[in-house]
């Protein structure tokens, strides 16, 4: 067989079809927001080991990130639409076809000075192409085709022959179907994956914010009861003042009473505090 000569249009369109995809890199995965330092404990400390149940800022955002059931739900958003984007350019890649038929033919003939009452003849057809479509909206084919022809005929200048092929066809829509239009349903699917990860990101912070909210919202309460315990504990002992002058005779009632009602106001605010 012959060699055949290669031409440009055929060496751009195997270039075509065998350059890589646009999209198969996975993008990065979003960031993980990092929790911020935990401050020193307020009022008495939030994490003193003598109270179980006060608990640092670092390990209240850990929990409240782990026990949060929407964000872990959102947190596959972006994988499920990382995956719709990979989908979405599967329509671009390079096709492989190939095709293979072998044919048998008998004819009879009155030929019978032949030696034979019937001509054989044996085909086989194979082919294989490379087919892609473009961004802009066309397409581009790349086909090879080879027929083998085994016959007995005596019409036939040769008894066995080859007759291969290579085409290349190109299709390129001009109006609506050209440019842009056909990367839609990926321009689409890069936005709902860009969307999921922001999404992600915004209600992650949502979480962080309404928890160091939360901590510094506790953190100002022990710190507050802290001091109303304080002041009930200071108010009691001017009682106690009061009543031993009181009984050296150096005080009044009065000052006893006073003394007394200041205790029971330290004491309302110990339990509005509580």
């Amino acid at each position: 067989m012959r060699p055949y000569p290669i031409s440009l249009p055929v060496l751009l369109a195997a270039a075509v079809l065998w350059a890589p995809g646009q999209a198969t890199a996975e993008p990065p995965a979003p960031a993980a927001v990092p929790a911020p330092a935990a401050p020193a404990s307020a009022g008495g400390g939030l994490e003193d080991e003598g109270a179980p149940w006060r608990l640092a800022l670092k390990d209240a955002l850990r929990l409240g990130l782990e026990a949060h059931r929407g964000l872990q739900a959102a947190r596959y958003d972006a994988p499920i639409a990382h995956a719709g984007w990979q989908a979405a350019w599967a329509s671009f890649d390079t096709l492989l076809t190939a095709d293979l038929t072998y044919a048998h033919e008998e004819e009879p003939t009155s030929l019978v000075f032949l030696g034979a009452s019937e001509i054989r003849t044996d085909r086989v057809s194979g082919s294989a192409g490379l087919s892609r479509t473009l961004p802009t909206g066309g397409r581009v084919a790349l086909l090879y085709r080879a027929d083998r022809i085994d016959t007995d005929s005596p019409s036939a200048v040769l008894g066995r022959y080859w007759t291969p092929g290579l085409s290349v066809e190109l299709t390129q829509p001009l109006l609506r179907g050209a440019g842009d239009v056909a990367l839609l349903e990926v321009r689409r699917a890069h936005t709902r994956h860009a969307a999921a990860r922001a999404g992600y990101s915004a209600a992650t912070e949502t979480v962080l914010l309404a928890i160091v909210e939360a901590w510094w919202e506790l953190a100002f309460a022990d710190a507050n009861l802290a001091a109303r315990e304080k002041s009930e504990t200071v108010a009691a002992e001017l009682l106690r003042d009061e009543e031993a002058r009181l009984e050296a005779e150096v005080s009044t009632p009065l000052d006893v009473a006073e003394a007394r009602a200041g205790v029971e106001r330290r004491r309302s605010d110990r339990l509005a505090a509580e």
